[in-house]
């Protein structure tokens, strides 16, 4: 039972990367920090949206060349962070020598770190907690702390974790991300060995699209790989072909739901346009031709019969692969891109030229329409003089609208410039008005992963569903309390998925209202999408609704009763939050701690003085009055300490309002908190009363006021 308020705790500085340090328990102050991975391993499966993730490792202590390790034991300390959006569910131990793990139990932070200190060293205990630090920006960071004990040179246990996370939606597919470089150490490692179940497509190979994870073998349900400790990203097939599902799952007379649908846009109502594909690419020497055939198939994606196109690209000089716009056929785009993708990369840029000729085009032909640009030119802003000049000569000079919609390729860093209190690289500030002036978009692949590319094109070229809202309408019922799995996206290209889960009344199917803009006007359709077909009903959905619930929850001013809500949810739903920690079983299968802080609600802490400042015996109350919570300031004589110190409060009609007795050593000092409470954990009420403490012959008596 929670006693006291427990806020954020907010660092100054925040780590960047997971670390291990261990601290000798039977020296103060010596610690070490290079370690062995002796055993690493991933299992994976994927449910719909999301993904629950199970690591497990063992780290052994490791001698630095040329340097001591001394004996004793250790405690581990392990600072470390997932993935965006994961949340723990579980957490398990296994000592050395032993045959099966123990589950870790959680309750409330405050009771977890109380019962790990009064916990002996040299007993089994693990503590696991959720962390907010604050970087130098001044921005918090969420991060995770493990600690466990004891580790010596020769032992030392094996962990397991359990986290759940969303799928991250992309064209055609959606991702998952492993985090197996928050397990790098300075000592030797093994190979992490990863096992993936996509219960959606158990057929369907993984395809790593980041790390080293090769070689992949099919084992049961599972795909079977190894993979460096490098943080790891794989690519799944689809949830469904048509990415517009719906799976539901009822739990405690709750219904909750996960949608997936992708943008109900109608190809032939799109307005036709007149598209002029435009290449400039001059530096990528060595991605040339890999840049041209993705802007191909991003374009291939994005266009409709109804569009008429034609294409121009720099070589020595722009060149106009065509002489009029064209309705878009498969073999006309072959047609267009035959220009670029069989002449070798040019050195001379020509950009402006490029830009000029593309607009006089659109002039001569008496047409407006759009200009989608891939580019790497990068100069064309020293002075902004120069950039503002090439805006006034291409989109100044158009006879009829024109859209820009631009990517830029320019990977480098220079030249840059400071403009209205920001900076810009290359050509960004030119590509920006452009973009900006004509209602248009603009996307960098600077510092983008190749795997990416594809759907950052998409995002500038795909025709867009803006400012998307969709409002699920079950059959004779409604949903609500609805969380997004987008990452905070709100305009959507017609490949991509909107995620959803949430809580709903009613049955299946659901009428979907899907809302935006589109295309200049308010965009607004009704998809009807039936439940998923053999839907096993998985509890994924329910862990991570209760899980965002409590995010949003943490937002909200902190009063007692929200942080008490906070804890008795993350504790009942085993979710690890700011308020809640994982505490590791005893051998015995029960909790290796005490629980005197539940069930009293006190706070003990113990001082054994040196033997020159040895205190007289006494007993001392401050605050006195008080409201909330006082404390019992004990100092004990010489007396036989295998006997407990009883510590009674009692009211005035003499009954016992708290009773609890301490272990404590002699000539010690004792610090004990009340905050007002029974023994069944009700208030007290306002009133007198005493404080009794007894140890062998010692007797001492205070009064105490309780006001409200």
């Amino acid at each position: 039972m929670k006693r006291c308020l427990l806020f954020f705790m907010l660092a100054c500085v925040s780590a960047s990367h997971a670390s291990f340090y261990a601290r000798n328990l039977s020296e103060s102050g010596y610690g070490w920090s290079r370690f062995d991975m002796k055993q690493l391993s991933c299992d994976v499966e994927v449910y719909g949206l999301f993904y629950q993730t199970t690591i497990t490792f063992a780290i052994a202590l490791s001698p630095w060349p040329y340097s001591e390790l001394r004996p004793g034991p250790y405690e581990i300390v392990w600072d470390f962070d997932l993935v965006e959006g994961a949340v723990i569910t579980d957490c398990w131990i296994k000592q050395y020598g032993a045959t099966a793990f123990h589950n870790a139990e959680i309750v409330d932070l405050t009771s977890a770190e109380r019962r790990y200190q009064q916990q002996p060293a040299s007993q089994p205990r693990l503590l696991l907690r959720h962390r907010w630090y604050r970087n130098w920006l001044g921005d918090t960071e969420k991060r995770f702390e493990m600690n466990f004990s004891p580790v010596t040179l020769t032992q030392t246990p094996t962990i397991k974790i359990r986290f759940l996370a969303p799928c991250l939606p992309f064209y055609n597919t959606r991702r998952i991300l492993l985090p197996l470089h928050e397990f790098q150490t300075y000592g030797q490692s093994v190979a992490p060995s990863l096992q993936v179940w996509d219960l959606d497509n158990p057929a369907v190979q993984p395809i790593t699209l980041s790390g080293n994870a090769h070689n992949w073998q099919k084992s049961g349900n599972y795909w079977r790989s190894s993979a460096w400790t490098t943080q790891t990203i794989l690519s799944l097939a689809p949830e469904s072909e048509s990415r517009s599902y719906l799976r539901t799952c009822r739990k405690e007379d709750a219904s909750f739901y996960q949608l997936s649908v992708l943008p109900p846009v109608d190809q032939t109502a799109q307005r036709p346009r007149n598209i002029m594909l435009a290449i400039d690419l001059t530096d990528q020497q060595s991605n040339y031709h890999d840049l041209v055939q993705r802007f191909k198939t991003a374009a291939a994606l994005s266009l409709i019969p109804a569009d008429s196109i034609s294409l121009i690209y720099s070589s020595f000089s722009p060149v106009q692969a065509d002489a009029a716009f064209a309705p878009v056929t498969p073999e006309r785009l072959n047609q267009l891109f035959s220009g670029p993708q069989n002449q070798s990369p040019p050195v001379l840029n020509s950009l402006p030229q490029l830009l000029r000729q593309a607009v006089a085009f659109f002039n001569q032909t008496e047409r407006g329409g759009e200009i989608w640009l891939l580019s790497d030119a990068n100069r064309h802003c020293d002075p902004p003089a120069t950039a503002m000049e090439i805006v006034q000569q291409t989109l100044g000079a158009a006879a009829n609208p024109l859209v820009f919609r631009i990517i830029s390729a320019d990977m480098q860093y220079h030249p840059s410039q400071t403009i209205n209190a920001q900076i810009y690289y290359g050509n960004d500030y030119l590509y920006e008005s452009l973009a900006r002036s004509s209602w248009g978009t603009f996307v960098r692949l600077r510092n983008t992963a190749s795997y990416e590319c594809l759907d950052l094109l998409l995002d500038a070229i795909a025709p867009t569903v803006n400012t998307v809202e969709i409002d699920p309408a079950p059959s004779g019922g409604l949903a609500f309390s609805r969380f997004q799995l987008n990452r905070g996206r709100a305009n959507y290209p017609i490949t991509m998925p909107y995620y959803e889960i949430g809580l709903y009344d009613g049955e299946a199917p659901f009428d979907v209202q899907y809302y935006g803009s589109f295309q200049g006007g308010l965009f607004a359709k009704s998809v009807p999408i039936a439940r998923h077909s053999d839907d096993p009903g998985w509890e994924a959905v329910v862990t991570y609704w209760f899980d965002r619930y409590i995010q949003n929850l943490l937002l909200e001013p902190q009063s007692y009763e929200t942080i008490t809500y906070i804890e008795n949810t993350s504790v009942s739903r085993r979710l690890l939050t700011p308020y809640s920690g994982f505490i590791v079983p005893g051998a015995d299968g029960l909790l290796a701690f005490t629980r005197l802080e539940e069930t009293t609600g006190v706070f003990v802490e113990r001082h054994e003085p040196p033997p020159d400042a040895a205190q007289p015996p006494g007993l001392i109350a401050y605050p006195n009055p008080f409201n909330a919570a006082t404390t019992l300031c004990i100092s004990l004589p010489d007396f036989d300490d295998t006997r407990p110190v009883n510590v009674r409060i009692v009211n005035f009609l003499g009954q016992i309002v708290y009773d609890h007795q301490i272990q404590a050593a002699a000539h010690s000092s004792l610090r004990v908190i009340w905050d007002g409470l029974d023994q069944s954990g009700r208030p007290a009420g306002s009133g007198t009363y005493l404080v009794q403490v007894q140890a062998g012959a010692f007797r001492k008596t205070a009064k105490i006021t309780l006001i409200k």
